[in-house]
């Protein structure tokens, strides 16, 4: 899976690419708006991650909204955004559910916490019918 990473700082992007590196995501890590412009329209993702501590993150909210619902985003689909929050930040959380995010993960922030919310953001398990069988006895007289 190839993941952009809109980061506050360099140390957290290289920790989130060295974390889900190790899982065989790819990672691509960028500190500022302008850039995650420049890479959503030059490049394709899977995922994005994005921390509101980034200076213009407002900005990348809504150049991702944007994404998600321009041209460039692949018809149909919806790329899913994990947005990671100050737990006492509410605008943020408020910004992050109105662009839907898939998820919202509150920092500071465990490894497992970080890779649960990327499982289940980016990995949604599809419902799976279950057939059922049914089996009739007949009783044979003779």
């Amino acid at each position: 899976m190839r993941i952009l990473s809109v980061n506050c700082t360099v140390i957290t992007g290289k920790v989130l690419s060295c974390t889900l590196g190790r899982f065989g995501h790819s990672v691509c890590s960028v500190t500022r708006c302008e850039d995650t412009e420049v890479l959503l329209q030059r490049e394709s993702f899977d995922g994005i991650i994005l921390d509101t501590g980034v200076p213009g993150s407002e900005c990348s909210l809504s150049l991702i909204q944007w994404y998600r619902t321009a041209l460039l985003c692949p018809a149909g689909s919806k790329i899913p955004c994990i947005v990671l929050v100050d737990r006492s930040d509410s605008a943020a959380r408020l910004a992050a559910e109105s662009i839907g995010a898939a998820g919202i993960v509150e920092k500071p922030f465990t490894r497992d916490v970080l890779l649960s919310a990327v499982i289940r953001c980016f990995f949604p398990v599809r419902s799976v019918q279950k057939n059922t069988a049914c089996i009739t006895i007949q009783s044979i007289s003779g």
